[in-house]
């Protein structure tokens, strides 16, 4: 990946951590998973970007390859884990994630995509966002 697209992708989609339909490609038949990982990847703008982010973290990191890991990758140190998503707001939700990755990074939970540095649950939620798209 170049880095330039890297960065510019990167940049777009932390800074545009805003809501935006996901791009629903998980098949929705109620089970929670598909709609957790449905809800937390509807957070990102630029679903492309962050595809293209998250399907170079699955490549570095294989074992998190999977909808249900990384939604609990995501929520697990929550009060009630992926569960609260479900009473959670759509504003209440950014806010939650921004509020993780600054976290995320003051404690030094962070993971190196080819070469950049990226909170642990940010390069989670580019993860969720790839699977979907694919």
């Amino acid at each position: 990946m170049d880095r330039r697209l890297f960065v510019t992708g990167a940049a777009t989609v932390v800074g545009g951590l805003g809501l935006w339909p996901a791009v629903a490609c998980i098949r929705w038949d109620g089970h929670p998973v598909r709609r957790w990982a449905a809800q937390l990847s509807g957070v990102l703008r630029h679903q492309a970007a962050a595809g293209e982010i998250g399907r170079a973290y699955l490549r570095a990191h294989p074992s998190e390859a999977d909808a249900e890991r990384l939604v609990v990758g995501i929520t697990g140190d929550w009060e009630q884990g992926p569960a609260e998503l479900d009473r959670l707001g759509r504003d209440a939700l950014r806010l939650r994630l921004r509020e993780q990755i600054r976290t995320d990074f003051a404690q030094s939970r962070t993971v190196l995509v080819d070469g950049w540095v990226l909170a642990a649950s940010e390069a989670r939620l580019f993860g969720l966002s790839a699977l979907i798209q694919s």
